[in-house]
């Protein structure tokens, strides 16, 4: 009798207790209920009217809101930014492996390195200029000392009469072979076209001397920004004082 009684109780206390609702009114909402009614009786007799309140309030929860709002549509535009970027990469990955590659042609490769480096048929133009006007004798101690891939390039673009009163300063073994690669038109692949590569095979004097055939001091400038900084060191020191000072007031 006492245990069945005993059962009863507890199952009778049980019910009495507060469920979830009731705790998160007691622990949560009547405690911030009365946070806010006494902050606005404090507010009141410190002289801010109920309206006044009101007001402060209705715009600080406008703001809230606001700001949700706009961080719900922030999220969705990067979504849709995310998802339009995947399915463009997507795309753009199915172009290129339903793109067959095509081989380049030879002729239109040289003509676009040609394109991408006009200053090489510049450098090879004003090196040429400076040769036809420059003694034979010299001319011939410098291709000499050029690689015969070099020499052959050089005095191919010469005119005829200029070839052959260089070929004629050179020794007898060396002008004879040039003279036959000329004749027979030899390719030679390794032929270069860079001022700096021709220039690697000569002196700072012989340097010097070319730079001094150009009259346009522009040019000058920009072949010896080309050179490397010793070999630059030693051609300025060669050039006339003026050209030389004017070169390194813009060498920095």
């Amino acid at each position: 009798m006492d245990k069945g009684k005993m059962k009863m109780d507890i199952e009778g206390n049980e019910k009495k207790r507060p469920g979830f609702l009731s705790k998160l009114i007691l622990i949560w909402v009547l405690p911030i209920l009365y946070s806010i009614g006494l902050g606005m009786t404090i507010l009141h007799f410190a002289g801010v009217s109920i309206s006044t309140q009101m007001k402060w309030l209705d715009k600080h929860i406008e703001q809230v809101v606001k700001q949700q709002e706009k961080s719900k549509i922030d999220v969705a535009s990067n979504e849709k930014e995310s998802s339009d970027d995947q399915l463009n990469e997507k795309n753009k990955d199915e172009q290129i492996k339903s793109k067959p590659s095509q081989p380049v042609p030879k002729e239109d490769t040289n003509q676009s390195l040609n394109e991408e480096n006009p200053d090489i048929i510049e450098d090879t133009n004003s090196v040429i200029e400076t040769f036809m006007d420059l003694d034979a004798r010299e001319s011939a101690k410098l291709i000499m000392n050029m690689s015969e891939a070099d020499a052959l390039m050089v005095l191919r673009e010469l005119s005829a009469d200029v070839r052959s009163s260089i070929i004629s300063e050179m020794p007898e073994d060396a002008g004879a072979r040039f003279t036959i690669a000329l004749v027979n038109g030899t390719d030679i692949e390794t032929t270069t076209r860079s001022t700096s590569q021709i220039y690697k095979y000569m002196k700072a004097d012989q340097i010097a001397t070319i730079l001094m055939g150009i009259k346009n001091q522009e040019e000058i400038l920009r072949q010896i920004r080309n050179l490397d900084p010793q070999k630059a060191s030693e051609v300025i020191s060669k050039l006339e004082p003026e050209i030389a000072g004017w070169i390194m007031t813009r060498m920095n």
